[in-house]
């Protein structure tokens, strides 16, 4: 089942992850740019 069409029904469960997903330390986001 494909819902990535219908981003009103996204949006709570975005939300919710962004929620509960921990902050990642600033020395890991900087590797990832330096990398990336």
């Amino acid at each position: 089942f494909n819902r990535r069409f219908d981003l009103q029904s996204m949006m709570p469960r975005f939300l919710i992850a962004a929620a509960n997903t921990p902050p990642m330390p600033g020395r890991l986001l900087k590797l990832a740019e330096a990398y990336g």
